[in-house]
């Protein structure tokens, strides 16, 4: 079991916590100790001088600063505030921080720059703000980096959130609805970031600290990795949103800077090259989820596989069952259903697994969360089963449950923990329960057993029930196993798919939230756009078994869809 003194910062002072990233990271740092968050009565940052004293009372472990005076045309008014909050304020805190000779993580931004560089900026490039807001957040960067020496700047661009705070997003949102006609700025260009991300990142950056003695202090890039306009980034809000809101808008047209009415400078060009982070801190981007130095593909299969990708859309309209033949090489255990058997909606879809429940409790409603997606949620007391999560689970669900049945992370209960999806997993673990369900051909192949019947199931509860208290940490773990009758038990299917399929067996009524993507366009060209997009970086590892799971989950998640409507 995790105990309160085993945590990295069992103290955390958040400034800023109520600002659109403070708010994210205060659900985000929940899962590294306590995060405290002064409201601004109690610590306010245009009064500088009286900062020492809270910081000095509390003595947290590590002090995060979200704030800033971040309004780039206000700061050029009312320059003194602005230098207040955004220099001399981080100078203090900073000075606060080495006393204790704790870490400081203050944020930056992209507007250091004066966009003069036609390729990305990078940590070691020039500086030359062009505005108020950009000096008094590079004199802030100064001030701490001579004070101070163990802090992170970590520079970010273009933040936003979709539900809170004034931002572009929302903003543009307002207009939308408002107006018939938008204009937008097209000659700036830069990284819209989401506040989830940054959150999302510190979390992994600050975990990360301690981990080698290596001297990582310093100035680092974290933005999106998407560079886009302003013009071109209010298209995108568009057609995420449109089938959401009623828009009144008929037009968003193109405009340049000139024409838009703040006097204020800003850069041409403060796209931020972000490739330090993910070298100094692991895999802050999600690129190497899957072991680059195991590659089992060869140069004459990539070559095979290239040609097959161009042959693939014939094979998903029109026969999808061959897809194993030709991606799979010979594995037996697997068997992608007949362009008439994904289009057939009498049958029950839940009826081609055969699931053994121990353990698992009936409930009479749940709400399941896939791709994180809860905003729109009505009911927070359901017990509510988030699908796949790696992000911390906000404070505001009663009953929250991480849920999976992905391969590594039974393999983890197992007695192998050590991969990177069951770390960020269960991160979550600390406060919440687990829920597990194991593939029965996994729990098959540690037992060398090669059968699927119902005393297996036993089997694999005695399993279970004999390691889960060798993890660490003292939990629920909830197991249902699942078989396929399609020519054995080793079905690849999504874990996310999988999961949804499990909880539609165990309760009466399900609210599944998160059904965008597969929502946007109908089947095919949805399904076919989607799996293109998923199967973009084949090369790292065997592209023929992830293809294959691919295909099955979207499948799957477009027949459930049509069954069951999102609720049922």
């Amino acid at each position: 079991m995790i105990k309160k003194e085993d945590f990295k910062y069992p103290r955390i002072l958040l400034i800023g916590g109520s600002g659109q990233l403070g708010q994210e990271l205060k659900i985000t740092l929940q899962s590294l100790g306590k995060v405290w968050s002064p409201k601004r009565q109690f610590f306010d940052l245009s009064k500088p001088k009286l900062l020492r004293k809270p910081i000095q009372k509390y003595e947290p472990n590590i002090i995060v600063n979200a704030a800033a005076f971040t309004s780039v045309d206000r700061a050029d008014l009312n320059s003194a505030l602005a230098y207040k909050v955004n220099s001399e304020a981080p100078k203090i805190i900073a000075e606060e921080a080495r006393k204790l000779d704790i870490p400081l993580i203050h944020y930056s931004t992209d507007y250091v720059f004066d966009g003069y560089k036609k390729k990305s900026y990078t940590e070691n490039d020039f500086v030359n703000p062009l505005n108020i807001y950009g000096k008094s957040k590079l004199k802030g960067e100064q001030e701490i980096q001579d004070v101070h020496d163990k802090h992170l700047i970590l520079r970010t661009s273009w933040l936003y959130s979709e539900n809170i705070g004034n931002n572009f997003y929302r903003t543009m949102l307002k207009l939308f609805k408002e107006k018939k006609i938008v204009k937008v700025i097209n000659d700036q260009l830069g990284n819209p970031t989401s506040v989830k991300f940054v959150a999302d990142s510190t979390f992994e950056i600050i975990s990360d600290l301690k981990k080698n003695k290596e001297n990582r202090w310093g100035i680092y890039h974290l933005a999106s990795e998407d560079k886009m306009t302003w013009y071109e980034f209010a298209k995108k809000i568009y057609y995420k949103e449109r089938l959401e809101h009623s828009f009144l808008v008929k037009s968003i047209l193109p405009i340049s800077s000139g024409q838009f009415s703040s006097k204020v400078k800003r850069p041409k060009n403060s796209t931020l090259n972000c490739d330090l982070v993910q070298d100094k801190f692991g895999d802050i981007y999600k690129k190497n989820f899957y072991d680059k130095s195991k590659k089992t593909t060869k140069l004459i299969f990539l070559i095979y596989f290239y040609f097959l990708k161009i042959l693939m859309p014939g094979f998903i309209l029109f026969s999808p069952s061959y897809i194993s033949s030709f991606l799979d090489f010979g594995r037996k255990n697997r068997r992608l259903p007949k362009r008439c058997e994904r289009i057939i909606k009498k049958d029950n879809v839940l009826d081609e697994f055969n699931f053994f429940n121990f353990d698992s409790p009936q409930y009479e409603e749940v709400n399941i969360v896939m791709r994180g997606g809860f905003e729109k949620i009505n009911d927070f007391s359901l017990p509510t089963f988030f699908i796949n999560s790696y992000k911390p689970l906000p404070s505001k669900f009663l009953n929250p449950y991480c849920v999976t049945s992905d391969r590594l992370i039974f393999k983890a209960m197992m007695g192998e923990p050590e991969n990177n999806f069951y770390k960020r997993f269960t991160r979550n673990i600390r406060h919440k329960k687990l829920y597990v369900m194991p593939l029965v051909a996994l729990v098959n192949n540690l037992n060398k057993n090669n059968s699927s019947s119902r005393e297996d199931s036993k089997k694999i509860k005695e399993l279970v029930t004999k390691y889960k208290n060798d993890i660490g940490f003292d939990q629920d773990y909830n197991s249902v196993t699942c078989t396929h009758p399609f020519k054995g038990t080793n079905i690849q299917i999504g874990s996310g798919i999988l999961c949804v399929m499990a909880m539609l067996k165990l309760s009466k009524k399900v609210n599944v939230y998160g059904w965008d993507a597969f929502l946007n366009e109908q089947l095919p060209t949805g399904f076919w756009s989607q799996t293109m997009k998923l199967w973009s970086n084949f090369n790292e590892f065997h592209p023929g078994s992830r293809f294959a799971a691919i295909v099955l989950n979207w499948i799957y998640a477009y027949r459930l869809i049509n069954e069951f409507n999102s609720e049922r």
